[in-house]
C-alpha cells in the first residue's frame, strides 16, 4: 500500500502579452461602434410609434471607476447614445469619435492593459450590445403586431370610403379628381 504521489515540480514563465495597448484598445473601439450601431438600430422611428424600453443599466467596474451604459436621467430616460462614468462625472458619447477613442483608452488604462481586463470590458461591451439589439428587434415585433391588429380596421375604413363613392358618384369628394383625369 506504500504506492505515493510523487511531487513534480513545475517551473512557470512569467506570462507575456505580445498584444500591445494600441491593439487592445482598438478592440474596445471596435465593440464601441458597435454599440453605437445596435443603440442606432434601436432608437430608429418605426410606423407605428412604439415606445422605447425601460433602461436597464449595466455596469462595470475597473479598479475605482464604475462604467455604466445607458446614462439614465433622474426623469429615468434613458440616454442611450451615452456611457457614464462614476465617480468622475464623466459621459462619453457614442456618436463622437473623439469620445469613442478616449473612451476606449480609458478603459484600456483602468484596466491597467491587462489582458483578462480587457476581455471583461470587451463582455461587457457586447452584453451591452446584446441587450440593444434584442430591444430593437422586440421593438420591430411590437410595431408589426399593432399593424397586424390595425389591419381590420383599416380594412373597414376603406370599405367606408368604398361605399360613398359609390353612393355619390364621380362627384363624392372622396375621389381623388386628380387622379379620376388622367
Amino acid at each position: 500500500m506504500g504506492v505515493g504521489l510523487h511531487r513534480q515540480t513545475v517551473q512557470v514563465d512569467k506570462w507575456r502579452c505580445d498584444m500591445d495597448r494600441n491593439q487592445m484598445v482598438r478592440l474596445l473601439e471596435d465593440e464601441l461602434w458597435a454599440l453605437g450601431r445596435a443603440v442606432g438600430a434601436l432608437r430608429q422611428q418605426r410606423s407605428p410609434r412604439v415606445p422605447l424600453p425601460r433602461p436597464r443599466v449595466h455596469a462595470l467596474r475597473l479598479g475605482a471607476q464604475t462604467y455604466s451604459w445607458p446614462r439614465v436621467d433622474p426623469d429615468g430616460q434613458g440616454q442611450y447614445y451615452r456611457v457614464w462614468c462614476a465617480p468622475l462625472g464623466v459621459s462619453y458619447s457614442l456618436n463622437d469619435p473623439r469620445d469613442v477613442e478616449g473612451l476606449a483608452h480609458e478603459l484600456v488604462e483602468d484596466a491597467g492593459e491587462q489582458p483578462h481586463q480587457v476581455v471583461r470590458c470587451l463582455r461587457w461591451l457586447r452584453r451591452c450590445r446584446a441587450w440593444a439589439q434584442a430591444r430593437a428587434e422586440g421593438l420591430d415585433r411590437h410595431a408589426a403586431e399593432i399593424l397586424r391588429q390595425q389591419e381590420r380596421y383599416v380594412q373597414e375604413l376603406e370599405g367606408e370610403i368604398a361605399m360613398r363613392i359609390l353612393a355619390m358618384g364621380f362627384e363624392s369628394p372622396w375621389i381623388d379628381h386628380d387622379r379620376r383625369q388622367r
